[in-house]
This record gives structure tokens, C-alpha cells and sequence, in this order.
């Protein structure tokens, strides 16, 4: 997989993060915490009531990659997400709401499809997770970087 289209690094919109969130000053990395930041401004771009970040990069053509660590995280939702996506109200976790999405929740996997799908991973747990976006073919694939180990795939009209 990484032969075949490159990674590249995600910067993270701090104006999107949501009072939950706080983005390191290379907004690279976010860390979240149970307490909401009351200080922060209460901007469109900025996600609530959900603990969300976006990334800053806006990519509609060719092979988009990018690798995400996970390793010191027990709970995590990673999702490419259309630029539509709400903000400032409640939607589901799935492509009809615009997010292509998988998730680690109590020590499972899932992709969160209409309804959710149990990823059974067996003795495999990532620690880097590939995002792969193939515009062409209409597809997300998310993979185990470390091993090239095939995730999940959302195949269908992005």
C-alpha cells in the first residue's frame, strides 16, 4: 500500500476542534480531556457537542494517504469526512451523514455502517492506522500501516 500512493502528514484545523480537544502547537497531535475548555471561541468551524477535530487539507482528485497513530490510545474514531459535515448539531457516524469512519470501543473494532460492522481483527491491534482515499473508484480504505494488513474498505460514490 505505501508503494502504491504515498503518505502524507495531516495538519489539524485548531478552529474545528471541539471544547474537548486541545491540538498540539505543531497540529499534529490532539489530546483529548473529559473537561471543556470555556475560553475557546465559539466559531462555525468548531464541532460540537461531539469530541471532533478536522484536518486542514482539502483533497478532491487523485490518491489522498495519510498514516495516523493510535498507539497510546484505548479509544479512538478516525473518519474522512466531506466538507459538509455538521458542526454544531447531533448526526450518525456513517457514509449517509457523510463520514467514513472505523473505531475502537471497549477493545472492538468496528466501521460504523448502517448498522455498525464488528471488525474481527483475531490477536491484531494497530498501532498506526493507513487512510487511503481512491476518488476514481469511490473508495476509503483503511489498513494496519505497520503490517499492510487490510482493515476495512468503504466502497461507493464519494
Amino acid at each position: 500500500m505505501l508503494e502504491e500512493a504515498p503518505y502524507s502528514s495531516v495538519t489539524l484545523d485548531p478552529n474545528s476542534a471541539s471544547a474537548s480537544l486541545t491540538v498540539s502547537p505543531g497540529l499534529n497531535r490532539v489530546l483529548y480531556s473529559p473537561m471543556q475548555c470555556p475560553s475557546l471561541p465559539n466559531v462555525p468551524e468548531r464541532f460540537h457537542p461531539y469530541s471532533s477535530v478536522l484536518g486542514s487539507e482539502l483533497i478532491l482528485s487523485g490518491q489522498p494517504s495519510w498514516i495516523v497513530d493510535v498507539t497510546d490510545s484505548t479509544n479512538w474514531t478516525l473518519s474522512l469526512a466531506e466538507v459538509s459535515i455538521k458542526r454544531k448539531e447531533s448526526y450518525e457516524a456513517c457514509p449517509e451523514a457523510g463520514l467514513w469512519t472505523i473505531s475502537l470501543r471497549d477493545d472492538q473494532y468496528y466501521a460504523m455502517t448502517p448498522p455498525c460492522e464488528h471488525l474481527n481483527l483475531g490477536e491484531l491491534r494497530p498501532r498506526r492506522i493507513g487512510m487511503c482515499v481512491d476518488w476514481e473508484s469511490g473508495s476509503v480504505c483503511f489498513t494496519d500501516s505497520d503490517c499492510d494488513t487490510h482493515l476495512y474498505t468503504f466502497s461507493q460514490t464519494l
